[in-house]
Parts: C-alpha cells; structure tokens; sequence
C-alpha cells in the first residue's frame, strides 16, 4: 500500500547527497515503470521495466512501529555505505531528503499490477543498479562445468570483504548469499543496511562473529550441492579470519598507544 512508503517525518538536508549520474540519466531511468520485485525489513523493492535497475523505498510503517534510532540507524548505514564505498555498492542515487528537489514522479506497479503514480519527493529511495545473486552466478558456471569460475566468484566476493575492512567499515549483517551481488564478475554490496563504521577494536570482533553466524548456510549449501568448492570458500574464511585478527591486534596496539599517550 502506498502510505507504507510516503515519508513520515520532515526532509532532513544531513541525509543530502548528490547523485552519482547526471539529472538527465535520472530521469531517462525513472521515466519507466517499475514493477514491484520483493521486500525485506527495511524496504520494498521494485524492478525497472528494463531489468537493469532497483528502486528501494524505505518501509515507513516499520520506522514508524520502532523507536527514531532505528530509522537513524537504517539511514545511516546507506547513507555510510553511499559514501564511503562510492562505486562499490551499484547505487547511483541515494534520496533521503528533498534539499534539491526532483520535481519528478514514478509509476510503481505493485504485485496486484495496480498502477501508482508517486511524487518522488514524498518518498525516501535509494536508485541501485540490479545485480545476480552470489548462488545464482556459481550456479551457473557450475552449469556449465566451469568450476574455475565458480571459485572466482568466491573468490571475488571474500576480496570485496578484505576491501571494505581496510576502508574500516563493517557489515553487521553479512550474508553472502543475500547481502552482496555480482554485476559481471564483479561484487558488490547489495544491502548496505548494517553497514557501520569502527569506533573501537570490539567492533571488529563482533563483525567477525557475526560473519561466521550468518553464512553457516551458505557453507551448507556449497557442501551439500557443490562440495568440490568447499575447500575453497573455506580457505577464504581462514584468511579472513586471519585478516580480522590482524585488525584486532592492530587496534589493540593503538588503543594502548593512546592510553600511554594520555598518561604522558
């Protein structure tokens, strides 16, 4: 329904950034329907008539059954990632507030093929580029008995990991299976959600157990369908594990430089 995702609370320019494509491309983009795709906790999603883009508009009704710091925390984390990892979410716009207006509207086709026309200023979106999913790729290069490339793609998505930490940014929710994507062979950050950045040593141990947590069916499912590339992926937990403590040791160093530092 509509007024699910029709802004609750007034335009805020702290959530203000510019777009990464031109004002034309926006509304060449824009100017087709977009057909209601899925939803998660956050934000329903809607795909593009084209099938290159996704449109995510923020779950109202959610901020509005919870307390204001999960709605800062849900804009904060698209808002970090939209930022700090520039090309490496697929986003090309981020729409938070209306400090620059659009003055544009959108037809969504919702899953009962009703048509709505919104006024993209009452909305808050985030414009992304679509993406294959992390088992779908490997799916298919199994399927065709390319096992190498299957690895690649494991591969790619665990350098991805590597790259976000030593920008010092961590996913609270990392599941490979749903959270990255692939556009080509590259990976991406497909839900930026949780996205955060560390403010003391803990965190990384915390993004670390949350990493091993939430892929255990990732891991189930590459041993039950495709157990020749266990030993990979496995691989690439040990080396991110490896990278992680690395970071840990590295904080803890710091932390107790600062405190000598204090002290003197």
């Amino acid at each position: 329904m509509v007024h699910k995702i029709l802004r609750q609370y007034p335009s805020d320019p702290r959530w203000y950034a510019e777009p990464m494509i031109s004002e034309e491309e926006i509304k060449s983009i824009l100017n087709q329907k977009f057909h209601y795709f899925r939803r998660g906790m956050q934000c329903y999603a809607f795909l593009s008539e084209d099938g290159q883009y996704i449109i995510k508009f923020f779950n109202q009704a959610h901020h509005k059954d919870n307390d204001l710091k999960r709605r800062e925390r849900d804009l904060l984390s698209n808002f970090i990632a939209y930022r700090e990892l520039k090309e490496d979410t697929g986003l090309l716009m981020i729409h938070f507030c209306s400090e620059k207006p659009l003055n544009q509207s959108i037809t969504l086709v919702d899953g009962c093929h009703i048509a709505h026309t919104i006024d993209l200023d009452n909305v808050e979106f985030l414009l992304q580029r679509r993406m294959k999913l992390p088992l779908d790729v490997i799916d298919e290069a199994m399927a065709q008995g390319n096992e190498q490339e299957a690895k690649d793609f494991i591969h790619e998505l665990f350098g991805f990991l590597h790259k976000r930490l030593d920008k010092g940014l961590l996913d609270y929710d990392s599941k490979l299976y749903t959270n990255y994507g692939f556009i080509g062979k590259k990976a991406y950050q497909l839900d930026a959600g949780q996205v955060a950045k560390v403010s003391c040593v803990e965190d990384y141990q915390r993004d670390l157990e949350h990493f091993h947590v939430r892929n255990r069916r990732f891991q189930r499912w590459l041993n039950e369908k495709y157990p020749s590339l266990l030993p990979c992926y496995l691989s690439e937990v040990d080396a991110l594990d490896s990278h992680f403590q690395k970071l840990i040791q590295q904080g803890g160093l710091h932390e107790k430089l600062d405190r000598c530092d204090s002290r003197s």
